[in-house]
C-alpha cells in the first residue's frame, strides 16, 4: 500500500487558487463593499437633481461625502491577495470618484441650483 502522495508533472501548470481569482474578480467587477458604499455616494450625488429644499439638499451631500470617504477608506488599502494592477486601480480610482461627487455638488450648490 502506497500512502505517498502522487508527484505531480512539473511540466504541467499549478492549480488555480480559487479564492485569489474570485477576490480578483470582484474587485475587478467593482462588487466588493467598499464600492457599494462609493456607489450610494453617486447615488446620493444623482439624487440631489430630484430633491427641492436646501436642507435636505445638504444633508444628502453630507451622507454623500461621509459614504465617499468611508469607501475610499476602505477600498483603498493594499491588498495581498490581488494583482498589483488591480491595487493600482483601487488606488486611484476611490480618490477619482470622490473628486467627481465633490465637483458635482459644487455645482450643484453654485451652478445648477435653480434658488
Amino acid at each position: 500500500m502506497n500512502t505517498q502522495p502522487p508527484i505531480s508533472n512539473p511540466s504541467s501548470p499549478p492549480e488555480p487558487n480559487r479564492q485569489i481569482n474570485s477576490r480578483e474578480l470582484r474587485e475587478w467587477l467593482g462588487i466588493m463593499p467598499a464600492d457599494f458604499l462609493m456607489y450610494g455616494a453617486l447615488l446620493g450625488g444623482g439624487a440631489l437633481y430630484f430633491v427641492k429644499g436646501l436642507m435636505l439638499e445638504i444633508g444628502i451631500s453630507a451622507v454623500s461625502i461621509i459614504l465617499a470617504l468611508l469607501s475610499c477608506y476602505f477600498g483603498m488599502k493594499h491588498d495581498e491577495e490581488v494583482s498589483k494592477a488591480a491595487n493600482i486601480v483601487k488606488k486611484t480610482a476611490y480618490p477619482a470618484c470622490f473628486i467627481i461627487l465633490v465637483v458635482l455638488l459644487f455645482l450643484n450648490f453654485t451652478q445648477w441650483n435653480g434658488s
